[in-house]
C-alpha cells in the first residue's frame, strides 16, 4: 500500500452530512438492479429503510430519485407502499432542481407507477392537481411532458377516471 499524507485522505472525503453523489448513485443503481434477484426478502432492507428516507431528503435529486426507486420496489414487493413514501415523492415533485435534472424522465416514470398502484383515490387526486398546476407556469421545462404523461395513467377504469378527472379539471 502507498502512504498517502493525512490531509490527502480528509481532502477526499465528504464533509460529515454531505452525501457523495457519485458512489451513492452508483451503489443505488446496483441495489436497484439486484433487488428483484432477492425474491422480495424484507430482511436484507428492512433495517435500512428509515437511513434510505433519511438520503431522499439530504442528497441531491438525483440520488433522491434513485432512492425513491428502490422504496418503491421494496414497498411494491412487499404490497404496502407506505404514506411516508407518497408523503416523500410528493415534496420531490415541486423540487427546484427537477426541470434541470438528467433524471427528470425517470422521476416521471417513478411518479406515475406509483399512481397506478396507489388505491386512495384523494391522494391521487392531489398528485394530479399538483402536477396541472404546472400549467401555470410558462417557464416549467417539464411542462408538457407531465400532462402528456398524465393521459398514460391507467385509473383502474374510465367510469374510475371520468369522476376522477372531472372534478380535478373542474375545481381550478
Amino acid at each position: 500500500m502507498c502512504a498517502m499524507p493525512k490531509n490527502a485522505t480528509r481532502a477526499r472525503q465528504a464533509p460529515k452530512g454531505d452525501v457523495d453523489s457519485r458512489m451513492m448513485s452508483a451503489l443505488l443503481i446496483g441495489v436497484n438492479r439486484a433487488y428483484p434477484f432477492t425474491k422480495g426478502d424484507l430482511e436484507l432492507i428492512s433495517d435500512h429503510i428509515e437511513t434510505l428516507y433519511r438520503v431522499v431528503h439530504v442528497a441531491c435529486f438525483n440520488v433522491s430519485v434513485h432512492t425513491l426507486c428502490l422504496l418503491f420496489q421494496v414497498g411494491n414487493a412487499s404490497n404496502s407502499i407506505s404514506d411516508r413514501f407518497y408523503s416523500v415523492l410528493y415534496k420531490k415533485l415541486a423540487d427546484t432542481q427537477l426541470p434541470s435534472s438528467r433524471h427528470h424522465a425517470m422521476f416521471l416514470s417513478l411518479l406515475f407507477k406509483a399512481l397506478k398502484t396507489d388505491n386512495q383515490i384523494g391522494r391521487t387526486k392531489a398528485f394530479v392537481k399538483r402536477i396541472l398546476q404546472y400549467q401555470h407556469i410558462p417557464d416549467s421545462a417539464l411542462r408538457d411532458l407531465k400532462v402528456q404523461s398524465l393521459s398514460n395513467v391507467n385509473l383502474k377504469s374510465v367510469t374510475v377516471s371520468r369522476q376522477f378527472i372531472s372534478p380535478v379539471l373542474n375545481d381550478g
